[in-house]
């Protein structure tokens, strides 16, 4: 038995030992925390970036030929060098278009042989990866002009990135004239005529009107549905380009204000808005027969041109105070019609 001088065992190293485990278990899942924040970010940047690459496409391939050396007739031309021969820009970023833009060349390649007079098809033979540096050796000896060329290509997306690749070269007797071709995507195709007019943008499936938010156009105001009001701020005029596809910039008739895709480009879920008139080829707009989704009614999808991206109505439906964004695909989807209604006939 303990005297009343001893001393008695106490919970406190019980206690000591809890908090230290509970400290530990806490931070075990602080790290665990942290590991899935960055995780889901990793894959929201991942989707993200899959995501934007989708907009992007390519809209013009050029190829051509430039003269390295050449020669009189009655002279000898030696040609010994190193020439780079791949791609000469971004690879990396090159690569994702790679096959769409060699197609496309092979395509071109019949247009290019005619101009050149010999066939010239496996001179533009592209290669997916990084310049690197070919030695090429060529003789042409007196009695004939001699001239030799390295063929390359250059192609752009609607986005304005551009890629270039350097590809073979060869010789001829003829200089190559007027030999630049070119390609560029037509883009969606307007087969359906608004008015000529003034006209309220409506949707077709709901009694809903598109408006400038706030009620009037100002700068960066975004558009969107609204209960049908008869005015001049609601008001829209197409500005035709003139051209065979029916393209056309959307203008505010109250204050001459452009409709814009906030991105400037066009790309996917992007807000549109008012903005300065410009009558550039980012800001175009074609409208696109709906007749047969519709069952027979005047409607319309409107699409922008650069990117081909659907007018939506944020989250798919047109409902009150929802805003007018882009977004891939719709073409046979009725939630996205229009219908345009002309002043002169109210």
């Amino acid at each position: 038995m303990a005297d009343e001088n001893s001393t008695l065992p106490t919970a406190e190293p019980a206690v000591a030992t809890t908090k230290k485990k509970k400290k530990k278990l806490n931070k075990k899942k602080k790290k665990k925390k942290q590991l899935n924040k960055k995780k889901q970010t990793a894959s929201n940047t991942t989707a993200r970036t899959t995501d934007e690459s989708l907009d992007e496409r390519i809209v013009y391939v050029k190829i051509d030929a430039v003269e390295l050396q050449s020669k009189q007739k009655w002279g000898t031309m030696n040609f010994d060098e190193l020439v780079e021969i791949g791609c000469t820009t971004e690879q990396s970023f090159a690569s994702h278009y790679y096959g769409e833009v060699q197609t496309t060349v092979h395509g071109m390649a019949a247009e290019a042989t005619a101009k050149a007079g010999f066939d010239v098809s496996s001179s533009f033979s592209m290669t997916n990866s990084k310049s690197t540096s070919v030695r090429k050796q060529f003789h042409m000896g007196p009695g004939h002009e001699g001239y030799i060329y390295q063929m390359y290509v250059r192609s752009e997306t609607n986005k304005g990135n551009v890629s270039e690749w350097n590809c073979d070269c060869k010789m001829t007797d003829h200089p190559l004239v007027d030999f630049t071709t070119e390609w560029r995507d037509p883009g969606p195709q307007g087969n359906f005529e608004l008015p000529e007019g003034a006209f309220y943008l409506k949707s077709y499936e709901k009694n809903l009107m598109v408006h400038p938010k706030g009620g009037h156009a100002n700068f960066t105001t975004p558009l969107l549905f609204d209960d049908p009001v008869y005015e001049t701020r609601t008001q829209f005029v197409a500005v035709r380009t003139g051209r065979e596809d029916n393209s056309f910039w959307l203008k505010n008739v109250e204050n001459g204000w452009y409709v814009h895709p906030r991105d400037g480009l066009g790309g996917n879920s992007t807000t549109l808005l008012f903005h300065n008139p410009s009558k550039e080829k980012r800001l175009l707009f074609v409208a696109i027969d709906g007749e047969k989704v519709g069952m027979g009614d005047p409607c319309f999808f409107l699409v922008h041109k650069l990117s081909c991206n659907y007018v939506h109505p944020f989250h798919g439906y047109a409902e009150k105070n929802r805003t007018l964004v882009l977004h891939r695909g719709g073409g046979e989807d009725s939630r996205l019609l229009f219908t345009a209604v002309p002043v002169s006939k109210l």
